[in-house]
């Protein structure tokens, strides 16, 4: 194998990395993205026999200059920093919950917008649907019929002001898992 198919290759597998890192959610941790990386490097062996057939129409020249400036830009350190922070247990967030929607304090991988609170929390089950109980009517949201709860799931059904939240809640193998959907 040249130079040029391997830069090549080398070039496609950190862009799919980076790509796959970004869509499959920093926050599903280490495992996904070691996951990741070995399907890089698959797309990396594709990629290179690739090059080897279109080496004379240019794009290979492309793709040197597009793999030096991945090589010294600092991407390939960027991708892996960033799934090592996501398998540290630190958490990533991205959003923020609407003010009148509470959020466990202890919690990880949050997602917030207007009309989605989404996260993993350490504490219990028990401990999570308790908080909701507690907080939604402390934030002004009264409990709606239909709540449902069963050994390791609550779907808690709240309303205010033309608004409805609907809280689920289910233990996720050591965590607890928080959805909050707010309809207008």
């Amino acid at each position: 194998m040249n130079r040029k198919s391997f830069r090549l290759g080398w070039a496609v597998a950190v862009l799919a990395l980076a790509t796959m890192a970004c869509t499959c959610g920093l926050a599903q941790g280490l495992g996904q993205a070691q996951q990741g990386l070995q399907t890089a490097r698959a797309l990396s062996t594709e990629a290179v026999a690739l090059a080897t057939e279109v080496e004379e129409s240019g794009l290979v020249e492309t793709a040197q200059a597009l793999a030096t400036e991945v090589e010294t830009g600092g991407l390939e350190a960027t991708a892996a920093a960033l799934a090592t922070e996501a398998s540290g247990g630190g958490g990533i967030t991205f959003g923020s919950a609407p003010e009148d929607v509470p959020v466990i304090p202890d919690n990880s991988t949050f997602f917030g917008s207007e009309d989605v609170v989404s996260y993993m929390s350490s504490v219990s089950f028990a401990d999570a649907v308790d908080f909701y109980k507690k907080e939604m009517p402390n934030n002004g949201w009264s409990e709606a019929p239909g709540s449902v709860e069963t050994t390791g799931a609550a779907v808690l059904y709240f309303e205010k002001e033309g608004r409805k939240a609907t809280v689920t809640i289910s233990d996720a193998g050591g965590q607890t898992s928080v959805q909050v959907l707010i309809e207008k």
